[in-house]
């Protein structure tokens, strides 16, 4: 379906007007990562830093190598390692976070009113999930 011109333009004048957007102070707060220097670690302990993220996951069979990098360009992470991503991002979480919001759309306010908005919590997400599998 095509934008009419005057939508399109519209469009381009809001993404020209704003180019970064950043979170709100209440989700910088609760991040596993609020700290910038993290940056500068990632860039100095390369890549043994990735080691230290991905024991914050929950892995099916743990890893042997972080990174094989022995057949360039064809680099592999995480070799023999094995996890549900699923799992790790809602599965964990459901028994401390269970009726918490998972996910929060907020649509772009009109002229006139507040956009239109959406709250899935976690169960809701697991149930669409599952949903979508069977």
């Amino acid at each position: 379906m095509d934008m009419p011109e005057g939508d399109i333009a519209e469009l381009e004048a809001r993404l020209e007007e704003q180019d970064e957007f950043e979170p709100p102070q209440e989700f910088v707060l609760q991040a596993n990562v609020s700290d910038g220097s993290i940056y500068d670690e990632f860039e100095e302990e390369w890549p043994a830093c990735w080691e230290q993220a991905a024991d914050l996951l929950d892995w099916d069979e743990e890893y042997d190598t972080v990174l094989d990098d022995s057949n360039p360009p064809f680099y592999e992470w995480f070799t023999g390692g094995k996890l549900n991503a699923s799992a790790n991002c809602l599965d964990r979480h459901l028994d401390e976070r269970g009726d918490e919001a998972a996910i929060e759309w907020v649509g772009e306010p009109t002229d006139e009113e507040l956009g239109d908005t959406s709250t899935l919590r976690n169960p809701d997400v697991v149930e669409k999930i599952q949903q979508g599998v069977s």
